[in-house]
């Protein structure tokens, strides 16, 4: 194991579009990367500061997270967070289909390299 490497849980790939808000209410859309019971890793056109406490939204769950990394790369900032336990969000702000609950769900789409890759 790398002795840089700080993450303490595995990592799966995924691919999926997220919401990050922030407490200043910015909705930053986001693009997952890879995710863990503890933590995120998105893309997003936005530089984020270290620490910046954000709502990550998607079908109709939230979670918050905490910035922990945020590195320029090809033009876009990867961004790794740590979460807290996701919940649902009321009915009339969840994004697709106000009014209707949706769950969180991932489906493997395929594998490469022997890794499964999901969709968010």
């Amino acid at each position: 194991m790398d002795p840089a490497e700080r993450r303490t849980e595995p990592r799966v790939r995924s691919r999926g579009e997220v919401l990050l808000v922030t407490d200043d209410s910015r909705r930053i859309p986001a693009a997952v990367c890879d995710i863990s019971p503890g933590g995120m890793s998105v893309e997003t056109t936005e530089e984020l500061s270290l620490g910046l406490s954000v709502n990550i939204e998607i079908h109709g769950l939230c979670s918050a997270g905490v910035v922990r990394r945020c590195a320029r790369k090809n033009g876009l900032y990867q961004v790794g967070m740590s979460l807290h336990k996701p919940r649902r969000l009321p009915a009339e702000a969840s994004t697709p289909g106000a009014g209707e609950a949706r769950h969180l769900s991932m489906t493997v789409t395929e594998q490469q390299h022997g890794r499964d890759i999901f969709d968010l």
